[in-house]
């Protein structure tokens, strides 16, 4: 019989997939034809003063393409490749004039979101990393010489350079986020890392500005394996952190995203855990959501915090208050918004933490085989997975996780109860609810559930979670949830009190779920997870509600959907060995059943290898249904 396939739990990586799917997307632009304002650009002269001796012009210019890019987005590629666009702006990067760099820049961030495999080819074979590189390091040398009297700069002076180096930092991240060319390019570059390391230093620059410095440290070291090559030719790089780090003044959330790239580039190495502990724990006992109203207020002034309407007297006092009162917001705002990102970056960290690595894994999936000599192989990470555990027991690091749970629960309890769900505000602390239940999930994996701190209270509160969500907007989260029910279900020794209310409650949403469910995804880990249930705690379940349960997944063998039907046969593949499951098949008739559905799978299997939608995916996918179907009904015949 087949095994039961596991459902892990894994830390969110966003990166390496932007990477790869950068690299196939498809080109959608439009016809230029359809849109007369292309058609006239196209003829347009804008494009040979890009180059103008007059940097007023320039900077007019290339802020005009800026704002073609912007309004007009992918279908404008197609004008800006014929008239080599990218090529002739690539030298303004390093522009005389820091203005007209500011607007250059500009044009790149925007032509890098639009996320089109063509642009980002071009920059590649164009080697857009050459003249950022410079830019950035030319800046940062002249910052360094700067006197005593030179640093006293204006307001207007301050603005212009963070407008410039943060805009530079972000359009680097981008190009790392989705080009692996320019990523490599980039930190094979040692004056590169240098310049990024001094830019870290918040008291030479603006937070603003060591702000997207660290964020682009994260970014360059996650899923980067020759970053760690890269590293070691900074001299003293280690210390250079470790003394960053232990400024006192130095924000919580720059020092996350700092332990961040630290994990990213030595991993689980005991020294990373230990420098890494102080801040991760300071960030998780972190409370965000104390100062509700105030919070709610904020976040509803934001949309209005740059444009707010003045009052038709127009008085200059009634002018300055408002932007006063707008500033102060958007600046409280935008501390609790750093604040909240360093939470989710230490979050993600503690993510990764718990993560099984893929040894962990492949031995994972080879433990019903015999034991061989390859055990030794495993030994070191042993003791690497047991400093972890000491490393999350010692700091209390899986309680402390769920008072972050507790906490964003209770949270949107009041906001519903006293202001009602704003949609804005919502999805972002939903976006931070799904990394603890990452994490959590995790945990539940990686740390053995009889050292688990109190684990039926906790998964009694993980399913009073499932029992709450009943919005589809809120899937991922339920599947995240779910995720986390099943890894204890799975592992656990013991047995859950049967008239657990909220056990009974929940089991009765998943059956419920799996009968009404359109989401195919949702319904296949309903299902494996009902076969868990069964599998490892059939003793919460009458005789009545398992073939009431049984004759509901037997109906899915029915299902439009061939990943359906076959997570419902690996359901009843699992579960036929157990001696009631099976004499209650066989008091359902279940084996014509099964012989029909196979008749069905061969039928199809050879109409589908005559037709166009032949695939290697999809026959691999018939091959194992059909596999499994003999295997059941070999069972039921031997056995009846």
């Amino acid at each position: 019989m087949s095994r039961r396939r596991r459902s892990r739990t894994k830390p969110n990586k966003k990166t390496r997939n932007k990477r790869n799917q950068n690299k196939n997307k498809n080109n959608q632009t439009t016809n230029q034809k359809k849109d007369p304002f292309l058609h006239d650009l196209s003829t347009s002269k804008i494009f040979d003063k890009i180059d103008s001796s007059d940097k007023v012009e320039r900077e007019a210019v290339i802020s005009t393409l800026n704002d073609y890019v912007v309004t007009k987005k992918g279908s404008i590629l197609n004008i800006f490749l014929q008239k080599q666009v990218p090529k002739k702006l690539m030298p303004h990067l390093i522009d005389p004039s820091i203005s007209v760099r500011i607007s250059t820049i500009g044009v790149f961030l925007n032509l890098v979101k639009i996320e089109d495999s063509k642009i980002l080819s071009i920059l590649e074979k164009r080697r857009i990393t050459s003249p950022i590189i410079k830019s950035l390091i030319e800046y940062t040398e002249t910052k360094f010489k700067e006197t005593e009297k030179q640093k006293e700069k204006t307001w207007e002076s301050k603005q212009i350079e963070n407008t410039y180096l943060t805009n530079l930092l972000i359009l680097i991240s981008d190009l790392c986020s989705n080009s692996s060319v320019c990523l490599f390019e980039f930190t094979s570059s040692n004056d590169f890392l240098q310049t990024l390391m001094q830019i870290l230093d918040f008291t030479l620059f603006s937070k603003e500005i060591s702000f997207c410095a660290t964020k682009c440290f994260n970014v360059i070291t996650d899923d980067n394996p020759g970053i760690l090559e890269s590293i070691s030719l900074i001299e003293n790089f280690d210390q250079q952190i470790v003394n960053y780090l232990s400024l006192e003044e130095l924000p919580l959330y720059l020092k996350t995203y700092v332990c961040s790239s630290m994990y990213n580039i030595y991993g689980d190495d005991n020294k990373i855990l230990k420098l890494v502990e102080p801040h991760l724990i300071e960030s998780l006992n972190l409370d965000l959501f104390q100062n509700l109203d105030q919070l709610v207020q904020l976040f509803r002034n934001s949309d209005k915090m740059e444009f707010q309407i003045i009052d038709e007297n127009n008085k200059s006092d009634q002018i300055n208050k408002t932007e006063k009162i707008n500033n102060t917001e958007k600046n409280e705002l935008e501390e609790w918004a750093r604040q909240f990102e360093g939470k989710k970056i230490s979050i993600e960290l503690l993510t990764n933490i718990c993560s099984l690595n893929e040894k962990d894994q492949e031995k994972d999936e080879e433990e019903d085989e015999e034991e061989s000599g390859e055990e030794s192989e495993y030994e070191e990470q042993i003791v690497l997975n047991n400093n972890k555990l000491q490393f999350l027991n010692e700091n209390e690091l899986i309680e402390k996780m769920m008072v972050n749970i507790k906490t964003i629960t209770d949270f949107f309890f009041r906001i519903e109860e006293k202001n009602g769900k704003d949609q804005k505000f919502t999805k972002i602390i939903n976006e931070l609810f799904l990394n603890c239940l990452y994490c959590l999930g995790n945990m539940t994996l990686f740390v053995p559930l009889n050292t688990f701190p109190n684990l039926e209270q906790t998964t009694n509160f993980i399913m009073s979670i499932c029992l709450d969500i009943d919005n589809e907007e809120e899937q991922e989260l339920l599947q995240s949830a779910l995720k986390i029910v099943w890894s204890v279900v799975y592992n656990w020794e013991d047995d859950f009190n049967k008239n657990n209310e909220i056990l009974l409650n929940f089991l009765e949403k998943v059956t419920a779920l799996i009968n009404n469910c359109k989401i195919e995804a949702l319904t296949c880990q309903l299902i494996n997870l009902l076969g868990v249930f069964l599998e490892n705690q059939n003793h919460i379940f009458q005789e009545k509600e398992l073939i009431h349960l049984l004759k509901i997944v037997l109906s899915k063998l029915d299902s439009e959907s061939l990943k359906i039907i076959i997570e419902s046969i690996d359901f009843f593949c699992t579960l036929i060995q157990e001696e009631l499951i099976f004499k209650l098949l066989i008091q359902m008739n279940a084996y014509p059943i099964f012989c029909d559905h196979l008749k069905k799978f061969q039928d199809s299997f050879n109409n589908l290898k005559n037709s166009n939608e032949f695939s290697t995916q999809l026959i691999e996918q018939f091959i194992e249904a059909v596999e499994n179907l003999e295997m059941l009904i070999d069972y039921y015949s031997k056995n009846k």
